[in-house]
């Protein structure tokens, strides 16, 4: 679910606190539980790294 992926890049990139992500799950559910299509829930909102090795493996 791209929505929670969303909202936990939000946390670790300090954009939003835990208690702010929380509330915000929750509107997201609320709002798609109305019919409504919100954008965290179509796509992720961030963007990979290209060249982020895996730290274990050489």
């Amino acid at each position: 679910m791209p929505g929670a992926l969303n909202l936990a890049h939000n946390i670790i990139t300090g954009k939003k606190t835990v208690e702010e992500a929380c509330t915000a799950y929750g509107d997201i559910v609320k709002e798609k539980m109305n019919g409504g299509n919100p954008e965290y829930m179509q796509k992720l909102t961030f963007s990979s790294q290209e060249n982020a090795a895996d730290p274990d493996k050489i």
